[in-house]
């Protein structure tokens, strides 16, 4: 079996310093960084180690702490959207992210409502190559740095 080179990790800076985000009267919508912000979370913790970010307590409690540390706009704590939304971030030509529901498919749009939501999504996944370089500790260091210095950078 062939095994594909790894993916450069400049590969990855670009992908998340161009992030797809939806412009509000808030200003850029935070959620998908605070979304990266929370698996880096995980997988640093060692509470992630197959690439099934599992929609639980465990997710949830991550993106609200991520959230309250970084976001200090009147934007409204939503997991939902991100983690369809990350989807349309590409790289090497397919999805940075995917959300994989109950029945194993891959969410092909998305889901409205809580309850809707935590039925029919069972968990996420980064694609694979982004899954290895952020098992690399210093490399999530670097990300999430880069994730903070340019969507959450300090006000004065």
């Amino acid at each position: 079996m062939i095994k594909s080179p790894p993916m450069p990790l400049t590969t990855l800076i670009t992908t998340i310093t161009h992030l797809r985000r939806s412009p509000t009267k808030y200003g850029w919508a935070p959620h998908k960084p605070v979304l990266l912000l929370t698996l880096i979370d995980l997988l640093g913790r060692e509470l992630v180690n197959d690439n099934k970010f599992v929609v639980n307590d465990l997710l949830l409690d991550s993106f609200e702490k991520q959230w309250k540390r970084h976001v200090t706009t009147k934007h409204v704590m939503d997991i939902q959207k991100p983690f369809f939304h990350l989807q349309n971030d590409q790289l090497e030509g397919t999805s940075l992210w995917q959300s994989i529901s109950y029945s194993g498919e891959v969410l092909r749009k998305p889901v409205y409502g809580k309850k809707a939501f935590f039925e029919t999504v069972q968990y996420g996944q980064l694609h694979p190559k982004v899954y290895t370089l952020l098992n690399n500790h210093n490399h999530r260091l670097l990300i999430r740095q880069i994730l903070t210095d340019i969507y959450f950078p300090p006000t004065t």
